[in-house]
């Protein structure tokens, strides 16, 4: 699935917008001042109607310690089309 440039959930504001995978970690380092607590998750979730449901990749950033049945809720809450996440792993910022 080639996801770049790839979607990017602000956590605070509910908004999505499109970065590139040089721009990725940038944007998730300024979603909060106190970035160095803050985790990049890469997330596959199912949107579409029952008869064509697609997965898409986004990503977000959420506490360092997070709970990932909470983040499954919270996303689902934020992803209006979404239907299941499908999962959620850490994503490696670039060093």
């Amino acid at each position: 699935m080639d996801e770049w440039p790839a979607d990017f959930l602000c956590p605070f504001c509910g908004r999505v917008f499109s970065c590139s995978d040089e721009e990725i970690d940038d944007a998730a380092q300024m979603t909060g001042q106190n970035s160095h607590n803050l985790v990049l998750l890469r997330v596959v979730y199912a949107y579409g109607p029952d008869h064509s449901v697609e997965q898409r990749v986004i990503y977000t950033t959420c506490p360092k310690g997070y709970d990932p049945e909470g983040e499954k809720t919270r996303l689902l809450k934020r992803l209006s089309n979404a239907r299941e996440i499908l999962e959620i792993k850490p994503h490696p910022y670039q060093e």
